[in-house]
């Protein structure tokens, strides 16, 4: 048990906790109403039905009575608890907290954080078994004065005894069970009270480590120990530190063993994760293995890398998911994670780089994890000094054999990110140079702040290389190989979906980098504090204040109205219409209304949370309706075309149209205009204002079939008869000529230098015009040639009036 006036100030604290609760205060109301109930009784003709129903509840009320052994269980788990914070609280370093390097107090609030998460998990189980006995007590005291009032009525009117003993039985069973709800509930608020005292207990106790790191970093500076060629020559014969190694190995055992019986469940879970993950992974490679050779895209040296490592892919995903399954994990198994993690990053990278840059990643891979190992010496033992002198230098010399020749740099996959790896390694270098001096001179707490943050940094940049490299491989296969047939909108627009998604992860990844690699150097809440205070500058607007944040804030609302807008789009166009059976247009027209209802949503939304308040939004329109007036004119009726489009449906998506000199197809419908796709392969934008206002031939609206025409001409003795004979054949020959309407050879004339012919076809698809007329002129023309039939040149008759003397006096002799 904790010090009692700790129980006492957890149990006040309890106590106001319990009153200022709703269902305190529907307690307070039910006592309040208790005057009330006394007055009230249950009719004898319900009494026998109610019995039985009561009996049913009492059966539920006993389910929810704490056994013996459930007692047990949570006595044992909160004194397990209690007591680890009791042997936490005594750990000698606590005396000394004030003289701790960065190292000993990062640990330290590493296991008070840990121990405190663990600590409202079990206020939290504890609260809510206390809240439902609470609850039932209430249901239980109203019961009981409603069957005591009913066993008075009853005696008051000298009813049947075997129904006033049943009656009787009830009421005694309801106070029974109400005194044994009352001692769970005690039982369960002393256990809370005991809980609060030691979450206060952790909360002072990782005040004290914030505060003692605050101090620290004002002595940071500090030169703390003599240079290292005096403490060389003041080492004693025979120092010995196996003391300090029992201790190590018994604070690990114990971590792990409690660490066990705590998460047991999500461990199992977690496992079983593996397990299908694995699955999954294997089977994703093995499938996609034996076609990546014809898949597209860029990258796929390294997707045919990591697909022959399914098993470090599958151990890397899984056990980076520890820290969001169990939260924040204890030092050691954290260690633990870290290093089963290291495998497969060091084994995914030394695949995915080079020949001539392998050797690079193992030496940092070394340095990292003897960064791990040194993490558990004392930090005041010469030992641990002569250990992180040696870790500085065996860095130093490895990130500069890295770095000397620009080999790393020219030969990391990506142009960006060896560069990106490149500048690092150069910042890193200097870092640990720096605390190699640190180390040497005596300046210890500098050395290990500046060796573990550059270290830590450095193996997070690993992970978050590996990680992302993998994800894109994942995601590559998922988009190119396992959904790419069965999902249309994804098979036509996968480049674009793998493109942006693969970016968000990269941003994402880098992202959560610099947040870490900030927090190891202690200055991501100064940055932080920088950037807030840069965000927040602006000017006041009236009432509302106008900042980069919230310009910001504006921007990204709107930005990603339109993009869930687009997201729509190919839903509704790739996968809905061509599973729903709908009108062609249809799909394309409640596209365009759900584009302009999202958007609109999203522009009230974005205005709200920069602060103007909707109410206020009529000035806004009114101004709108002067700038309508003034030049934005042609805008709106751009927007209001647009919404006719999608009703009225003159045009729709995929229509061959024509509108002034312009022909193509209509390739999409837009809000303000829409795209047409000449045959020439240019892509026209016309707003929607000039296909509602100007006239427009639609040679799709109804349906593709359109008719075609040839007409050609034969010189002038041709028997006509022949003629339309040949272009009979030539049409019925023709595949895709329909032939209903059946084609039609017309003698259509006498022209200047030949007989006049057309031939009429109906055709299917009118994209195929051009074509099927040009097919027709080729067959025409060898048909006629076969025949014998000449094709005439133009004629003139040339009549000369009179000529100039001088010409006809030139002319010469025969």
């Amino acid at each position: 048990m904790l010090l009692t006036y700790k129980r006492i100030v957890g149990f006040t604290l309890l106590i106001f906790t319990i009153l200022l609760t709703p269902k305190a205060q529907t307690l307070l109301d039910s006592l309040t109403e208790m005057p009330h109930a006394e007055q009230q009784f249950i009719p004898v003709t319900n009494i026998t039905g109610d019995l039985t129903e009561m009996n049913e509840q009492i059966r539920q009320y006993r389910e929810n009575l704490l056994t013996s052994s459930e007692k047990a269980v949570l006595s044992g788990q909160t004194d397990t608890l209690l007591l680890r914070i009791r042997i936490m609280r005594e750990d000698p370093r606590i005396d000394q907290i004030d003289n701790l390097s960065f190292r000993n107090l990062a640990k330290m609030e590493n296991e008070w954080s840990h121990i405190r998460v663990r600590i409202l998990e079990r206020e939290d189980i504890l609260q809510d078994l206390f809240n439902r006995k609470q609850e039932i007590l209430i249901e239980l005291n109203s019961k009981g004065i409603l069957w005591g009032a009913t066993l008075d009525t009853l005696n008051a009117r000298n009813s049947s005894a075997t129904l006033i003993n049943r009656v009787n039985v009830m009421t005694d069973t309801l106070n029974s069970f109400e005194k044994r709800f009352n001692s769970d509930s005690d039982f369960l608020q002393d256990m809370l009270v005991e809980i609060s005292a030691a979450i206060i207990l952790c909360n002072n106790t990782l005040a004290e480590i914030r505060k003692a790191g605050t101090i620290t970093g004002t002595r940071l500076f500090r030169i703390t120990h003599p240079p290292v060629w005096t403490a060389i020559k003041s080492v004693r014969t025979g120092e010995r530190v196996l003391s300090t190694r029992k201790a190590i190995a018994t604070d690990i055992y114990n971590e792990f063993r409690d660490f066990g019986r705590e998460e047991s469940v999500r461990i199992v879970l977690h496992l079983l994760l593996f397990l299908v993950l694995l699955r999954l992974i294997t089977k994703s490679f093995r499938n996609i293995e034996a076609d990546i050779e014809n898949l597209p895209g860029n990258g796929l040296e390294t997707v045919k890398t990591i697909i022959h490592r399914p098993w470090s892919a599958t151990i890397l995903v899984t056990f980076l998911l520890s820290y969001p399954i169990y939260g924040m994990l204890p030092g050691t198994v954290g260690f633990l994670n870290l290093l089963i993690i290291f495998y497969p990053v060091v084994r995914i990278l030394y695949d995915i780089m080079p020949e001539k840059t392998r050797h690079y990643i193992i030496l940092p891979s070394v340095a990292v994890l003897l960064a791990f190992l040194h993490s558990y010496t004392f930090g005041a033992s010469l030992v641990s000094r002569f250990f992180l002198t040696g870790l500085d230098l065996f860095a130093v010399i490895s990130v500069l054999s890295a770095i000397r020749k620009r080999t790393f740099r020219n030969n990391v996959p990506g142009k960006k990110a060896g560069m990106l790896l490149y500048y690092l390694a150069i910042a890193g270098t200097l870092m640990m140079g720096i605390s190699l001096i640190a180390s040497v001179i005596g300046a210890i707490r500098l050395a290990e702040f500046i060796t573990y943050a550059t270290l830590n940094s450095l193996a997070l940049v690993f992970v978050i290389y590996a990680i992302t490299k993998t994800l894109n491989s994942l995601l590559y296969i998922v988009i190119y190989g396992v959904f790419s047939d069965s999902l249309k909108a994804l098979a036509v627009h996968r480049d674009l979906f793998y493109k942006r998604i693969s970016a968000a992860l990269t941003i994402l990844s880098w992202t959560i980098w610099a947040s870490f690699a900030l927090n190891q150097f202690a200055v991501r809440s100064e940055v932080v504090a920088a950037i807030r205070a840069v965000a927040g500058a602006g000017l006041n607007v009236g009432t509302v204040n106008v900042t980069i944040a919230v310009l910001i804030l504006f921007i990204l609302i709107l930005w990603f109205t339109v993009w869930v807008s687009r997201v729509i789009k190919l839903v509704i166009e790739g996968e809905i219409a061509p599973r729903v059976k709908m009108k062609r247009g249809v799909p394309g027209a409640i596209t365009l209304l759900l584009r302009i209802a999202i958007i609109t949503i999203g522009f009230l939304i974005a205005f709200a949370a920069t602060g103007v308040e909707l109410d206020k939004m009529a000035i806004l329109l009114g101004a709108l309706g002067v700038g309508i007036g003034f030049g934005l004119q042609n805008i709106f009726n751009n927007l209001v075309s647009g919404i006719i489009l999608a009703f009225e449906r003159p045009i729709q998506e995929g229509d061959v149209i024509e509108v002034e000199e312009l022909w193509g197809t209509v390739k999409e419908i837009g809000i303000r205009s829409s795209i047409i796709l000449t045959y020439d392969g240019a892509e026209v934008i016309v707003p929607n204002g000039n296909l509602i206002s100007n006239e427009l031939i639609n040679w799709t609206l109804t349906d593709k079939q359109r008719r075609a025409e040839v007409t050609v001409g034969v010189a002038y003795g041709t028997d006509p008869e022949r003629v339309l004979e040949i272009l009979d054949r030539i049409a019925a020959d023709e595949d895709e000529v329909m032939n209903e309407p059946a084609p039609l050879a017309l003698f259509t004339g006498f022209g200047t230098s030949s007989l006049d012919f057309k031939l009429l076809v109906w055709i299917t698809t009118v994209e195929r015009r051009f074509i099927i007329q040009s097919r027709l002129n080729v067959s025409i023309n060898r048909a006629l040639a076969e025949a014998g039939i000449e094709i005439p040149f133009p004629q003139h008759d040339l009549h000369i009036r009179s000529v100039d003397k001088p010409i006809t006096e030139e002319k010469p002799e025969k």
